[in-house]
């Protein structure tokens, strides 16, 4: 009978089974593990994707329906890049205010910009805009709306 040597026995295992190589790094003190510890935590924290450079977000404390503050949602966090005006302003609206904006659109005489459009939220008038079209006016509506209800929105 034959026996086998334990390198053997090992490349035998191989060709069968998947290893996994784990490395242990021997630490002299526990501090020093905390410390390699932290370090690692640390890079993984810088290496995590975050938002670009010139990325502005909105923060606005939430309401109530009857207007009053909110204590147990907080704030929200709009990040408004890639977003439209329309957008952002209907996002803005049904979180911090839980409502939802409305438009009126009217018909002008005048022929470079014929259509009108009116934001509405609850009962109260917030802006108007004018434009080519029943959208570009919605547009100018909301940009208007959003520079009245959020002043930071202006840039």
């Amino acid at each position: 009978s034959q026996s086998l040597e334990a390198l053997d026995l090992r490349e035998y295992c191989k060709k069968i089974f998947n290893f996994k190589t784990i490395t242990l790094i021997p630490f002299k003190s526990w501090a020093d593990r905390r410390k390699y510890v932290r370090m690692t935590k640390d890079l993984k924290k810088r290496q995590r994707p975050s938002l670009p450079g010139g990325t502005k977000l909105l923060k606005f404390p939430t309401q109530n329906p009857d207007g009053t503050n909110s204590r147990s949602k907080g704030e929200w966090i709009i990040n408004p890049n890639g977003k439209s005006y329309v957008c952002i302003l209907h996002e803005y609206v049904q979180h911090a205010l839980r409502k939802h904006p409305k438009y009126q659109f009217k018909e002008l005489e005048n022929p470079a910009t014929p259509y009108s459009a009116t934001v509405f939220i609850g009962d109260m008038q917030y802006s108007c805009g004018v434009g080519a079209s029943k959208k570009q006016a919605k547009v100018e509506a909301a940009k208007a709306a959003l520079e009245v209800l959020i002043p930071e929105m202006k840039d």
